[in-house]
């Protein structure tokens, strides 16, 4: 039998040593807590997200330079190669019927079905119910008549809501939104429907919806989008009664130069930031684990030109 020679038993005395003193050392400064794993790394990794709405024309509409450009829209996308697309309602004019969603939105936007996370508009539901949008969309549209239905992308909390029902204070959709965010809380969250609370396109302020800005804002949300109005918005933080506020006022953005032909502006609000009726584009929002890079990214050529590009802190 060979014994250890005793060189070997001191240094092995002393690694034991140096083992037990590295392990007090972890112990004292909390290092027993689990490493951050890949998931919650990944939570911290920019995404890109995409967002606009009043989309695709009839297919029947040639494309023009004033209207139905949700060809190059959905070109610009796929140049962007986004983790997700949102879009913001009035996705299939005129009516939403599932052949026009097949003849015109799928051969266009409809390449991006599999990442995105719809919500209806109003022309979706001029066919009743908004059949053709829940046909269409499937189970990425929330439960059939409901509509909406939220998500995770990275450490932020996506809510989509359905401003094409109720949305009162009693209202079941208000039930749900408020549970949604007292079961989810996140860092940073953003919601959108289609009619906005707040806008000088061309359509006005929505006060339908003034039950659910005060119910995001009471808890905290970061950003709000909608579409309706055909055009680009973006407004200071504000809070629901319309009153600047860079604490924790939400900023909101109109999305929607999707495709659809642009809409006149009405007079402007104190409240607005910037904002632009000609230049067809959508909304990129690169998404950090405390805030949102968000730029709108108009199509190439002509006369498409217009930029707004800033940071969002989330609350």
């Amino acid at each position: 039998m060979i014994m250890p020679s005793r060189k070997t038993i001191i240094f092995s005395a002393a690694g034991l040593m140096l083992l037990i003193v590295i392990s007090l050392a972890l112990w004292s400064s909390g290092s027993d807590q689990p490493a951050a794993t890949s998931e919650s790394h990944s939570d911290h990794t920019a995404k890109t997200v995409v967002a606009a709405g009043d989309i695709a024309c009839d297919a029947n509409e040639p494309a023009s330079a004033l209207a139905c450009r949700q060809g190059d829209t959905a070109r610009l996308i796929a140049a962007l190669e986004p983790t997700a697309v949102l879009t913001l309602g009035d996705n299939q004019y005129p009516d939403g019927a599932l052949a026009s969603f097949q003849d015109s939105y799928a051969k266009s936007w409809g390449v991006f079905k599999d990442i995105t996370f719809p919500v209806p508009g109003n022309h979706e539901y001029q066919t009743p119910d908004a059949a053709g949008y829940f046909d269409y969309f499937g189970s990425r549209a929330g439960e059939r008549g409901k509509g909406y239905y939220a998500f995770s992308v990275g450490a932020w909390r996506f809510i989509a809501l359905n401003s094409e029902i109720d949305l009162s204070e009693n209202s079941a959709q208000l039930a749900w939104l408020k549970q949604e965010l007292k079961t989810h809380p996140a860092a940073c969250t953003l919601a959108y429907w289609h009619e906005p609370r707040f806008s000088t396109g061309g359509h006005p302020d929505d006060s339908r919806s003034d039950a659910t800005w005060r119910v995001l804002y009471a808890n905290n949300v970061d950003v709000v989008l909608n579409g309706h109005s055909h055009a680009y918005e973006r407004f200071a933080p504000q809070n629901p009664d319309g009153q600047i506020d860079q604490t924790r006022g939400i900023t909101e953005f109109v999305s929607g130069m999707g495709g659809r032909a642009p809409e006149a502006l009405n007079d402007p609000s104190p409240l607005l930031a910037t904002r632009q009726n000609h230049a067809f584009g959508v909304l990129v929002l690169t998404l950090h684990g405390s805030s949102a890079r968000y730029e709108f990214v108009p199509i190439p050529g002509g006369q498409q030109t217009f930029s707004d590009s800033g940071v969002v802190a989330c609350h």
